[in-house]
């Protein structure tokens, strides 16, 4: 006397669609438009709304890998991402870009930028100031502060953290309708 057991072909084929669907680049692009998402929900909540910043996260798949980065750069070139997350000047909590370091360990807490024509940083709160360059020339400066860190992608990562699981699933339900 044996045992039969019929239906297992559908099992195998049910099978054989979740590591399907779970290894698609369908999923990965999901997964970072949710990330996204939600990184833009914390740049709204701790930036200027006016911010070119917001919204201008971009993802990238390659080999099952999600990397997620934001191209906007200031008038020097240099992108804002490691400066709006951990902070410059007096506030920065890592080490940083080029001479800023200089001031914390001079105690100054501000630095000058040369102002520029067509340049309007007053309505941004920046106080201007004068300084006798030397030989009869003076130069209008913005005083600049450092700025605190805003820890989006930090904040960011917890919530993608708890989320991914659910988002995984929700791809997985809709994908088998």
């Amino acid at each position: 006397m044996g045992i039969k057991i019929t239906g297992l072909d559908k099992c195998i084929k049910m099978i054989d669609n979740y590591s399907k669907i779970i290894n698609s680049k369908e999923l990965y692009e999901y997964i970072a438009k949710e990330s996204i998402k939600v990184i833009n929900k914390y740049a709204k909540s701790k930036l200027d709304n006016s911010s070119n910043y917001i919204s201008s996260n971009v993802y990238e798949i390659s080999d099952k890998k999600i990397k997620i980065s934001n191209e906007v750069k200031n008038s020097q070139g240099k992108y804002y991402s490691l400066i709006i997350e951990y902070g410059s000047g007096m506030y920065a909590e890592k080490p940083h870009f080029g001479d800023t370091k200089t001031f914390v360990e001079s105690g100054y807490v501000y630095w000058l930028v040369p102002v520029e024509e067509g340049s309007d940083l007053e309505s941004y709160g920046f106080e201007v100031v004068d300084i006798n360059l030397g030989d009869g020339q003076v130069g209008s400066f913005y005083k600049v502060f450092g700025q605190e860190p805003k820890h989006i992608y930090t904040d960011a990562a917890k919530e993608i953290e708890k989320n991914l699981v659910n988002w995984t699933m929700q791809f997985i339900k809709q994908k088998l309708k």
